[in-house]
């Protein structure tokens, strides 16, 4: 499935679907939801729920990986679909976010039993900004299943992106 998504505070966040393949049963019953639950989450009164401040989590410095980065170790404050019980990586000369990795602190649905994340950042226009999310989540009836998406942007607060995507097709 491929989507355009685009946030404004004034309209929130909004998807369309351009392109989708494969089976129609899971990109309602998974994809979409998961658009939705996006939509939800970035409403105003629900996104500080979900980002990596002291409200929602105790921080440890917990050494340095392999690759040198600095690495944090995540403990959320409640148990919340939206939180990870892991690590964030931290680039070393700069601090920035490069990767947050472990298990959600809650189970995002009934039919899931539990689900590890992996969210990869880079920095686009001046902001640390997803460009990946990985996930493997044990899922009730159907086993293991894995999930992946990534962001291309065009634009990061009012300042146009010039995306690699966008530039191989030209």
């Amino acid at each position: 499935m491929e989507a355009i998504t685009s946030y404004s505070p004034s309209a929130g966040f909004i998807y369309q679907i351009v392109a989708q393949g494969g089976s129609e049963r899971i990109g309602n019953r998974v994809l979409k939801k998961v658009l939705e639950a996006e939509k939800e989450n970035s409403a105003p009164r629900e996104w500080p729920r979900g980002v990596l401040s002291r409200d929602n989590y105790e921080f440890n410095i917990s050494g340095r990986t392999a690759e040198g980065h600095i690495q944090v170790q995540l403990n959320p404050r409640r148990r919340d679909a939206r939180l990870v019980d892991g690590v964030a990586m931290l680039a070393p000369q700069s601090g920035d976010l490069v990767k947050v990795e472990g298990r959600l602190s809650k189970s995002p649905s009934m039919w899931v039993r539990w689900a590890d994340v992996c969210r990869r950042y880079k920095v686009i226009g001046g902001a640390a900004m997803p460009v990946s999310i990985e996930s493997t989540a044990d899922v009730r009836l159907a086993g293991v299943s894995k999930f992946t998406m990534s962001y291309d942007y065009n634009m990061v607060d009012g300042q146009a992106i010039a995306s690699p995507r966008i530039l191989a097709s030209r």
